[in-house]
């Protein structure tokens, strides 16, 4: 809401601004991001447009409080040119702390201030749990402290295709000269690279390379290092770094942010709707979507009934039923036309493990199961089984365009 009542404040000073020139420079100046509901910061390119500026802090504020019916600090500051890439919205002083982020968020910060010295940094944990948001932060202040800094962001994915690529034109030389370029490396979603040789001792030397230069390598996975690199040098190399286990977001940290949105719209909701929210929504952008469809809501209606309320939080967290390890047998023996105790037997024939593989991967990818939990549906003795099974369903999945119609006919079917 702030943002839009900067907008509405440049729209009221469009009028004086063809007879005072200074005013042209607000509209070099771009709303930046602040927990606090209550103060503007306001980035500008350089230092003379700060200096001419300055001198309408006091009319700004007037005419924000006149928008929003309540005070606001403006401050200017001088911008910091970002890559673009970079969430405008992600930084530390946006991350909310809790316990089950609290490990991760320092290690981060003391990359920050020693870098090279916490190397490779690998931070594990479940979705929407604030490892991209910890990552733009890392990059925001790198850059911030050091104007210039190279750094290369890629997903797993990103960078199997880039090496891939590089190989089919017979360029790997120049992959690995442009990769050795960056002052910084960060793998988002590292888990994604899947098990190619090649790839792999591509990400090796990278890793290696900017080990023995005190280069800072940040790492995010949806699982931990062990499943991305189950043996070799490579999960050597980043087990002997730091890895942080972050949890899903728990009950604190949701009534945090519940709390900061509520400061951002207080005239939207009351104490009850917002407890009822944080204790309904399991995650920040289940809350964000169901601030912002409140808000959109009440632009058009001034008066916003429970009624209503209670139909944008059923509707938003209104989630698809997972299937049960149960129906996922059933869809794998009818697509594969054998017997539920040919799954779960020993036999080792090929007709009867591979269907094995796909419901093991299945229970893990729709089911939402852990690996221990699956093995012992299946009655094996460890998780080491199922992650064979992993690794053996994404390894034909890379080349095998029949796997995955038949991953998305068996999926339809739950």
């Amino acid at each position: 809401m702030i943002k839009d009542a900067w907008n509405q404040v440049l729209k009221d000073f469009a009028g004086e601004s063809s007879q005072n020139s200074s005013l042209k420079w607000l509209y070099s100046a771009k709303p930046g991001t602040s927990t606090d509901s209550s103060r503007l910061i306001l980035n500008v390119p350089d230092n003379g447009i700060l200096s001419h500026l300055r001198e309408y802090t006091r009319p700004i504020e007037v005419k924000m409080a006149s928008i929003l019916g309540r005070p606001v600090r403006v401050e200017f500051q001088l911008s910091h040119s970002l890559p673009e890439w970079i969430h405008p919205e992600y930084s530390f002083e946006t991350f909310l702390e809790s316990k089950c982020n609290s490990n991760a968020l320092q290690c981060i910060r003391a990359a920050c201030r020693q870098p090279g010295r916490h190397n490779p940094i690998f931070l594990s944990g479940p979705a929407n749990s604030g490892k991209t948001h910890l990552l733009h932060s890392y990059a925001r202040s790198v850059i911030e402290a050091k104007p210039g800094a190279r750094i290369a962001y890629l997903s797993g994915i990103a960078f199997k295709l880039g090496h891939l690529r590089a190989i089919a034109s017979r360029s790997s030389l120049d992959f690995k000269e442009s990769m050795m370029s960056f002052d910084c490396v960060i793998f988002d979603d590292i888990h994604l690279i899947g098990s190619g040789k090649s790839t792999l001792e591509e990400i090796d030397f990278l890793i290696t390379a900017f080990l023995d230069r005190g280069k800072q390598i940040v790492c995010s996975s949806s699982t931990e290092p062990g499943s991305v690199f189950p043996s070799g040098r490579l999960r050597s190399r980043i087990l002997s770094g730091i890895v942080v286990q972050m949890e899903s977001v728990d009950a604190d940290l949701r009534r945090a942010f519940c709390q900061k949105m509520a400061e951002v719209n207080p005239n939207i909701l009351d104490h009850s709707t917002i407890q009822r929210i944080c204790k309904s929504a399991t995650d920040i952008r289940e809350i964000k979507s169901i601030f912002g469809k409140i808000e959109l809501q009440s632009r058009e209606s001034k008066h916003l009934s429970t009624s209503n309320i209670d139909s944008v939080i059923e509707g938003t967290l209104r989630r698809p039923a997972i299937p049960s390890i149960h129906a996922i047998l059933e869809a794998v023996t009818r697509h594969y036309h054998v017997s539920k105790q040919d799954i779960l037997s020993s036999s080792r024939k090929t007709e009867h493990t591979w269907p094995r593989h796909v419901a093991m991967y299945l229970a893990l990818t729709q089911g939402g199961m852990s690996k221990s939990a699956i093995a012992r549906f299946f009655k094996k003795k460890d998780h080491t089984t199922v992650v064979h099974a992993e690794k053996k369903i994404q390894i034909a999945l890379e080349n095998d365009d029949a796997l995955a119609g038949a991953l998305k006919a068996i999926v339809s079917t739950l």
